[in-house]
């Protein structure tokens, strides 16, 4: 729940106890019902159609870390956060990514003509790996509500990076594929899981920069595998009899490996926790304190009103699409690769300069963070970083332009990386008031834009396309345009959505405190 919707709820609470009314766990799950609960479809058309304006947002403070108004001991507790958990998952994620962009890297550095893989096959091999990730995190989402995080991910982490280890040793793409779909299985975890242990433990004043610190750690593995791809190629081919790809594959286990045994020691949501050298009963406590201060509480009943509730809010339908249109978006610029080797470029380079797609998607994820934060919306920033791309989609679309200008237009389309928390922040904040909503919304997004988007991959960047993919290129400034729209709508959700808030903020709260005064005044008739 928002602030405002939460401090009515409290002072519901306090009104009644005064009273003498007891506050039983029943209760409170009534007076969270009473804030978030939905509202006739005639009243939602008039907050939605209305020319009022919604509510102003508060724009809190800027900082760079640390909320001004904190006291030091919180302080103390953040950064506890910052070492141990923030420092763990920013690791994982980037072992996340330099697992996972591998295999194109040693595709186009000796793979392909190794093990004899069609292009076809590679479009499959890339779809197969993302059916099972985007499979395993839809249901993840639920089940790490029920399992600890420092028991579940640490051990999948270990899996994922043995897969890893594997590859190098197979001799066909039959075995790829096999390793590849449980690899996805195994990683497919990582995105909901970490986003959820860090909506855990930060509140939403301290989430906005650490996300796109979180997406950017992932947009590191990205370039690194490039440029230690190029490197093995030049230095280590040959070694041990081996190519300098398969090695590519025995790096990064060794990389990974490690990494995932420091989640043993990194610990679970404040709920599952339990005191420690490290953090003690006061900084639990305290971190439980700070996620129900800052609006954390939701409805949260997992029993068969939970599908209504989600399959007939629009957040489902509204993310998900959005999430499918910016995916789908975002395939051609990661053919960059290809499209370098299909036009002569050597080894060296058809790794090293597709890096440059993803630095800028970092360094637009980080300014991006901070500048919603200052701002406190993100309608103006997702269409200022959308124009962008689409005008790199232009630019690919029409190819024959000189070199410099192609290569700005594919690097220009890494901006979609940094609207991916742009979309899962928006998302969060209009399913807060459901844990159920929230949690399947975003272990969804996912699994339909992966599935879904199987057949679109395959039939529009199979690399026997190369270079100039233009069926791939054409859909790209069709869903980037779709997608500048589709932002368009999702603000005018944003406002329907404060402006709901505050209606049952002035409506339904008051009118059960009148309920419920009338019951208790009745009960205390009764006993005289």
């Amino acid at each position: 729940m928002s602030e405002k919707p939460a401090r009515s709820v409290e002072v519901l609470s306090s009104r009644l106890s005064d009273e003498g009314f007891s506050n039983s766990s029943d209760n409170e799950d009534e007076f969270v019902q009473t804030v978030s609960n939905s509202l006739p479809f005639s009243k939602s058309l008039e907050l939605f159609f209305t020319k009022e304006k919604p509510p102003k947002r508060e724009r809190p403070p800027f900082f760079l870390w640390y909320h001004p108004n904190v006291p030091s001991e919180e302080k103390k507790l953040v950064t506890k956060i910052d070492l141990f958990i923030m420092t763990y998952v920013c690791l994982s994620y980037f072992c996340r990514y330099l697992d996972a962009a591998n295999i194109a890297n040693a595709y186009v550095s000796g793979m392909k003509e190794d093990l004899k893989i069609t292009g076809a096959e590679y479009i499959y091999l890339a779809q197969l790996f993302s059916a099972a990730y985007c499979f395993s995190g839809l249901f993840s989402t639920i089940l790490f509500t029920k399992v600890r995080f420092s028991v579940l991910f640490p051990f999948l982490e270990i899996a994922w990076g043995i897969l890893t280890l594997f590859i190098f040793k197979a001799k066909s793409f039959k075995a790829v594929a096999v390793l590849r779909f449980f690899q996805g299985l195994c990683e497919g975890t990582a995105w909901p899981a970490i986003h959820f242990m860090l909506g855990s433990w930060y509140t939403p004043y301290e989430l906005g920069k650490r996300t796109s610190i979180f997406t950017a750690a992932g947009g590191v593995g990205t370039i690194l595998s490039g440029l230690i791809s190029s490197g093995l190629v030049k230095s280590m081919e040959g070694k041990s009899g081996l190519k300098g790809w398969q090695w590519l594959f025995i790096i990064d286990a060794i990389i990974t490996i490690p990494i995932a045994l420091l989640g043993f020691v990194v610990p679970s949501s404040p709920e599952k926790m339990k005191p420690n050298r490290f953090f003690t009963q006061t900084d639990i406590d305290l971190s439980l304190e700070r996620i129900r201060i800052n609006g954390k509480e939701r409805i949260n009943k997992l029993d068969k009103t939970a599908f209504k509730r989600i399959f007939t809010s629009y957040q489902w339908y509204l993310f998900v699409i959005a999430w499918c249109v910016w995916g789908w978006s975002a395939s051609y610029s990661s053919q960059f690769g290809i499209v370098l080797k299909a036009l002569g470029y050597d080894v060296y380079d058809r790794n090293n300069i597709p890096t440059a797609v993803t630095g800028v998607g970092i360094f637009a994820c980080l300014v991006s963070g901070f500048l919603i934060d200052l701002r406190g919306g993100r309608i103006e920033i997702a269409l200022f970083l959308q124009t962008l791309f689409i005008i790199g989609a232009i630019i690919t679309k029409i190819y024959d332009v000189p070199r410099p200008a192609l290569f700005f237009g594919f690097i220009i389309q890494g901006l979609y990386f940094s609207t991916s928390p742009t979309i899962v922040g928006w998302c969060n904040e209009l399913t807060k008031e459901d844990s159920q909503l929230r949690a399947v919304t975003l272990g969804s997004l996912n699994f339909v834009s992966g599935l879904v988007g199987i057949p679109f991959g395959i039939f529009l960047y199979n690399s026997d396309f190369a270079p100039r993919y233009t069926k791939g290129a054409t859909a790209t400034l069709i869903l980037g345009i779709v997608l500048f729209l589709w932002f368009i709508l999702i603000w005018q959700f944003d406002n329907y959505q404060r402006r709901k808030r505050e209606y049952l903020d002035g409506t339904s709260v008051n009118n059960t405190l009148d309920r419920k005064f009338s019951e208790n005044q009745s009960i205390k008739a009764d006993q005289v």
